[in-house]
């Protein structure tokens, strides 16, 4: 069964007017839509005339506005060796049908890997160490909110003897060693960079990896397919760290999310309306 796209098109609207700050009001008196009008679409009524009218005043592209609504657009399937999605549900109570998803990466010539994030429960991730036969090194993490963190206790329990779990020195965690922005590791013959992509968090990491038939961006809730995470602090800033650290990457480069489906640099660029341009 494939992963639901995490954001409907009333989200993203939702995450631009906060990240601008523009109240219903302020939307309406910029763009000349209803605040009312603005009201019926933040809660899922779809009308094509009022995303047109207010998309330019929040910096996002009506065209892959309206493809979200119409749910017209879904990544290709995406498959690399080397490269496993454990994607389990987390519902919390102002979103029964959320999930998470934790990656599981390993260098198939060497048998070492790395998970990143622990998701819900670890057991399908450590089910998946045991039938290649992969040892787990290191346990990297984007972020430290709960859903991304819950399993790490059962996790670490398969660490390698001298494995570490690594985290920015922003959101540190007991038992956790710090990273900073720019650091690289290697797992065999793969090569993982860290760059800093907070926005969603103070210290948000994404992990840029080298090494299998098409790099890899772990990414956290920083980027979604079609969408960002929230952003709680600099929205320009966070915007602006996406394009620059992420969206920069080879069209090819994987895209593997916090939630979501899997999805790529060149969809982001083309297909989301935070970075897309209009036709």
């Amino acid at each position: 069964m494939r992963i639901p796209i995490e954001d409907a098109l009333e989200d993203v609207i939702a995450k631009a007017q906060s990240g601008l700050g523009l109240s219903d009001g302020q939307l309406d008196e910029l763009c000349g839509i209803d605040r009312d009008a603005i009201r019926r679409l933040r809660r899922g009524k779809f009308d094509a005339a009022v995303v047109r009218g207010i998309a330019p005043s929040l910096g996002l592209c009506t065209d892959a506005l309206i493809a979200l609504a119409e749910k017209s657009w879904y990544p290709d399937p995406i498959e690399v060796e080397g490269l496993v999605c454990v994607n389990l549900p987390y519902p919390i109570p102002s979103y029964p049908e959320m999930s998470v998803n934790a990656y599981l990466i390993g260098d198939p010539a060497s048998g070492q890997a790395a998970v990143f994030d622990s998701g819900a429960d670890a057991t399908p991730l450590l089910d998946v160490l045991q039938r290649n036969g992969w040892t787990l090194q290191s346990i990297f993490l984007t972020h430290t909110h709960e859903d991304h963190i819950e399993a790490l206790p059962q996790l670490k329990s398969a660490l390698v003897p001298g494995g570490s779990v690594y985290v920015h020195t922003n959101e540190l965690l007991p038992g956790a060693q710090p990273l900073r922005d720019g650091q690289v590791f290697k797992i065999g013959e793969l090569e993982i960079l860290a760059r800093e992509t907070s926005g969603h968090s103070p210290g948000g990491t994404s992990y840029v990896i080298q090494g299998l038939a098409r790099p890899i961006a772990v990414v956290g809730d920083a980027l979604f397919a079609g969408s960002i995470g929230g952003v709680r602090a600099n929205y320009p800033l966070a915007l602006k760290m996406i394009r620059e650290r992420l969206l920069s990457l080879p069209a090819e480069t994987v895209i593997c999310a916090g939630h979501g489906p899997l999805t790529t640099v060149g969809n982001e660029r083309s297909r989301n309306p935070f970075f897309a341009a209009n036709s």
